[in-house]
């Protein structure tokens, strides 16, 4: 089943480039919120979660997965993008404590963005139309030819696929993560569930 899959490395540099520059904004980002905030802690699991993303984003897009993936198995293109949506974008967000992202929440346009953009309809709409004009046959054809454009769409995956999915801008105070309304929704039908019986 694997004979004739091309298992060589791709570095690509604007993937590498771009990894390091999320995780000095990572680093930088927490060593200024904690210089403003004495009261800042970072917690173990919300790094455990940076590394845990940043290794995901380097193998689904260093290793020769990406190479089957650009070159022969549209599976492998498919396995990338489920990664980068539903682990990466998640994870990233985990990473981020509140006091890291409130300062930039708290602006008003960035604010008024977020809320825009993370209400439910808006976020599926956003999520679908990346998904389907990616996928267009002549779009994908194209990156498949232009290494750089294949690289730029899945290393935007997680900014424009999956975290407005991912997150909620609640009345412009705090961006709060999906898992916390789904949690409530699924206690809620169990209970509702149960009570039917």
């Amino acid at each position: 089943m694997l004979n004739g899959l091309n298992f060589s490395w791709h570095w690509s540099p604007i993937t590498l480039i771009g990894l390091v520059i999320l995780c000095l904004l990572y680093a930088g980002g927490i060593r200024f919120a904690r210089k403003h905030n004495a009261h800042a802690t970072l917690k173990g699991y919300r790094v455990m979660a940076f590394i845990a993303a940043i290794l995901v984003l380097a193998i689904v897009l260093l290793t020769p997965l990406d190479t089957i993936a650009r070159t022969q198995l549209f599976a492998a293109h498919m396995v990338q993008a489920i990664a980068l949506t539903t682990l990466c974008a998640p994870l990233l967000l985990a990473a981020c404590p509140d006091w890291l992202l409130q300062p930039l929440i708290d602006q008003p346009i960035v604010r008024h963005i977020l809320q825009a953009l993370t209400q439910p309809l808006v976020a599926s709409i956003i999520f679908n139309f990346a998904f389907l004009i990616w996928h267009a046959p002549s779009l994908y054809n194209y990156a498949l030819r232009n290494g750089t454009l294949y690289h730029h769409s899945p290393s935007a995956g997680p900014v424009a696929r999956g975290i407005p999915g991912e997150c909620r801008a609640g009345s412009g105070v705090h961006v709060r993560p999906v898992r916390a309304h789904v949690r409530r929704h699924v206690l809620r039908l169990h209970r509702d569930g149960v009570r039917g019986r």
